[in-house]
Order: structure tokens, then C-alpha cells, then sequence
């Protein structure tokens, strides 16, 4: 299960010795939503649920060699991002740069333990509106705008 809120960001925050990854992300199946990723030189496979707030949602990592089988079933669906870990209070701020065909995007999570968690989260100023439940910002709907 995860349980995250999403923003657009206003003001990118100081990202001078924040860890980050390189992420290519490919979407196999939009409906159930069957996503590859990969982060630097490791790949992953996930299957996510509907939903906005809540959904479930199940990862395994897997080899190199099945991670490029399953990127060559992703046709254009792609998307291109480098993801900054921030620290935040209890709290890590996953911020996106994304990059190619969406360029200039620049979106951040925060995934919570539960519901009432997730509800009394003050973002930090530099956050943005919140696009939570905007489908136009889902990863899946980027990867088709590609």
C-alpha cells in the first residue's frame, strides 16, 4: 500500500549534496498499470492500483537483462527524470527534474504511514499546488504524452 501526496514545485530548494538517481521509467500495461524502472544500474517491476491518496502497490527488483525485455514492450511510453531525495523533518521529499519530452516539469512526493499522517502535512513553502489527485500528472499519462 502506498499512501502519497504529490506537488508541483514553485522554487527548486538548494540541491548541493542531495542524493539522486537517474531514472528511465516504461509503462508495459497502462490498465493494470504495469511500470519497469531504472534507477542508476538497478531495475525494478511494479504493478500499482488505482487510486490517488492510497493505492496498492506491489515492486520487485529484477535483472538488467529482464529490465530491458520489459522496456522493449514499453513502445514510446517513457519518461526520463532524475529524482532528488530531500530530507524533511520525518520525512523524504522525492523531487523529479524530468527530462526530454517534458522538460521544465518539475514535480515532488511524500509518501506517509497513514491517512491522518499524510492529512496533517505542512509542505515546505517552496512546494507548489498540490496535484494529488490530477491524473494529468501521473507518470502513466506522461509516458503517452511522449
Amino acid at each position: 500500500m502506498e499512501i502519497e501526496r504529490k506537488f508541483i514545485v514553485n522554487e527548486l530548494p538548494s540541491l548541493e549534496n542531495i542524493q539522486k538517481k537517474k531514472i528511465k521509467q516504461g509503462y508495459v500495461t497502462l490498465s493494470p498499470e504495469l511500470r519497469v524502472r531504472q534507477a542508476d544500474d538497478k531495475y525494478y517491476l511494479t504493478k500499482k492500483g488505482e487510486g490517488f491518496l492510497i493505492r496498492e502497490e506491489e515492486e520487485i527488483e529484477i535483472s538488467a537483462s529482464e529490465g530491458e525485455k520489459y522496456f522493449s514492450q514499453c513502445a514510446n511510453r517513457l519518461v526520463y527524470k532524475t529524482r532528488y531525495y530531500i530530507p524533511y523533518k520525518n520525512h523524504t521529499i522525492e523531487l523529479d527534474i524530468y527530462e526530454k519530452n517534458h522538460k521544465g516539469l518539475v514535480v515532488c512526493e511524500v509518501e506517509f504511514s497513514s491517512v491522518e499522517e499524510a492529512s496533517g502535512f505542512i509542505p515546505p513553502t517552496w512546494f507548489g499546488e498540490e496535484i494529488t489527485e490530477n491524473r494529468e500528472y501521473r507518470n502513466k499519462y506522461l509516458a503517452l504524452m511522449s
